[in-house]
């Protein structure tokens, strides 16, 4: 009756059987690979930011524990002498701006004052000029003039033009006294300003300097924590809070990806065990034709068939063929048990290898015990063997098949020959 379930439909449907399970097996690797990606990227951003906030807690802590003692703290009196010092530094400052000021405008009034002053002398002697080339003409006139000329008016004119020209002269000697003093004024006033301006220049620089050291201190714990201890803590534990949700939410994902990839792996594994069944129904349906034969023969010799001879020959019939598919059967299935699994792990104990390789091993085992009698488990034990000896791990995959030979042509058994083989 078992028989008659692995019944084939048909070449042509088991064709399409075979296609349709290389297509599942190939796609449910895939998901499994990319589920594994997923969830080794999100198991990265938790480790990340279990990171975070183990950091940040354990600042949390320190800031409790600093807060009573951070007043006492270099960092903290180095603020207090820097702002002092910026306090009286913005003081002078101030003064020597004003300083500044004044001189600028003493300067710049007594500079007013020598323009004009200068410009009133320059006047004064331009003035001058005119008068005296005016009284040299008349003194020229005088000396060729005739009868008819009027020497009383011509005499007259020439003291006037005398007058004119002494007020003028003494005007001119005022006019450039006052401006040679307003020059001397104007050269102290601005000899000050400069003075004043490299006062505030300094001043200046001072008070920039103090100012970005109050400032940069102000940024350090010890001084936070000194100005507003409460609220220090306060805004540290929020962003823990914060960072504790970001964790857990990224915990809960990294969950649902462990779900996804071993719902992908499981998917995998069964598209394989399905595959290895079909592929099993296909020697089944051998054994089956076989005995057929056999009971037909039986039939058609009748009850004289059973004697010693018949009864071996049809012993033999059934072992080469009904056994060995029952056998491998039993194979496929102990290959997707538990045992495989711990026999996998304890491979993934002795050999120096990646994910990659440690998957295609396995792979290759239980696809070798379909077609060998050697089971899954003992290829992947050979392996395990083979790794402790320091077999490369390129190299496991044959060395186990050749183990496994050995172990069921000779006498020797698998761990005798793997041990002999691997120090050869």
């Amino acid at each position: 009756k078992q028989m008659d379930m692995l019944d084939a439909d048909g070449a042509s449907e088991a064709a399409k059987g075979h296609q349709d399970l290389a297509k599942w097996i190939e796609e449910s690797a895939e998901a499994a690979r990319k589920a594994k990606k997923e969830l080794s990227d999100q198991s990265a951003k938790v480790s990340n930011l279990d990171d975070q906030v183990k950091t940040l807690s354990q600042n949390i802590a320190n800031m409790k524990g600093d807060s009573t003692l951070s007043e006492y703290s270099d960092k903290v009196q180095q603020w207090k002498t820097n702002a002092e010092k910026l306090n009286d530094a913005m003081g002078k400052l101030g003064k020597a701006e004003e300083n500044l000021a004044a001189y600028q405008e003493t300067f710049a009034s007594d500079q007013d004052l020598f323009d004009k002053a200068t410009k009133q002398a320059d006047e004064y002697k331009a003035k001058l000029d005119e008068l005296r080339q005016e009284y040299q003409q008349l003194q020229d006139t005088l000396g060729s003039a005739d009868e008819s000329v009027d020497f009383m008016s011509m005499i007259q004119e020439g003291n006037r033009l005398e007058g004119e020209i002494s007020e003028l002269e003494t005007a001119y000697v005022k006019a450039s006294r006052e401006a040679e003093k307003f020059g001397s004024a104007l050269s102290n006033s601005k000899e000050n300003a400069e003075t004043a301006q490299k006062v505030y220049n300094e001043a200046s620089d001072k008070v920039d300097r103090l100012k970005k050291s109050v400032s940069e201190l102000e940024k350090t714990k010890e001084v936070k924590l000194f100005k507003n201890p409460t609220g220090e803590i306060e805004k540290a534990e929020g962003e823990l809070r914060e960072l504790q949700g970001e964790l857990d939410q990224a915990k809960a994902k990294e969950n649902e990806l462990e779900d996804a990839y071993d719902s992908a792996k499981t998917e995998n594994e069964l598209a394989k065990t399905a595959k290895a069944l079909r592929d099993v129904s296909g020697d089944a349906d051998t054994a089956k034709a076989d005995l057929k034969a056999a009971m037909d023969e039986i039939g058609s010799k009748g009850s004289g068939i059973f004697n010693a001879s018949t009864i071996k020959s049809m012993g033999m019939t059934l072992s080469a063929t009904l056994t060995p598919a029952i056998s491998a059967i039993g194979y496929k299935m102990v290959d997707a048990s538990a045992t495989v699994d711990s026999a996998y792990r304890d491979m993934r104990k002795t050999v120096d290898g990646t994910e990659e390789q440690f998957e295609h091993l396995r792979s290759a085992a239980i696809d070798f015990s379909r077609t060998h009698v050697t089971s899954a488990d003992q290829l992947l034990s050979i392996e395990a063997i083979g790794g402790e000896l320091g077999i490369a791990t390129e190299n496991l995959e044959t060395f186990a098949e050749v183990i496994s030979n050995l172990d069921v042509a000779t006498n020797l058994n698998a761990e005798d020959a793997a041990t002999a083989l691997g120090h050869l």
